[in-house]
């Protein structure tokens, strides 16, 4: 076994996500078309359900859309959406309806 090269990977196992992470509730703690940065020094997942008639959520990550879910009409449900924040990225929910939950390994 190279060593070396063991050593050289050894230590970046805390930047990778989930290592040494939990999933949090974060619902009492988060709004609506806020915006909001990782500091953790980790990417973090996000995972996010609205509910309601003709609910839906929209992410924005750094400006970009990268999750939206959306029943429109009379339907009504739980709709969620799941994506990933890079360190240092600043994300953002839109919001139709009400959430549900709002959870984050971080």
């Amino acid at each position: 076994m190279n060593k070396g090269l063991f050593s050289a990977f050894s230590g970046k196992k805390r930047d990778k996500a989930g290592y040494g992470q939990r999933w949090q509730n974060m619902l009492s703690q988060r709004a609506a078309s806020t915006n909001y940065t990782n500091n953790t020094g980790q990417p973090i997942m996000v995972s996010v359900s609205a509910g309601g008639i003709g609910s839906g959520v929209l992410a924005t990550v750094d400006g970009v859309t990268v999750a939206i879910n959306q029943m429109g009409g009379a339907t009504s449900g739980n709709w969620g959406i799941n994506f990933t924040v890079p360190v240092g990225g600043v994300y953002n929910i839109a919001l139709t309806g009400s959430f549900v939950h709002w959870a984050e390994l971080r």
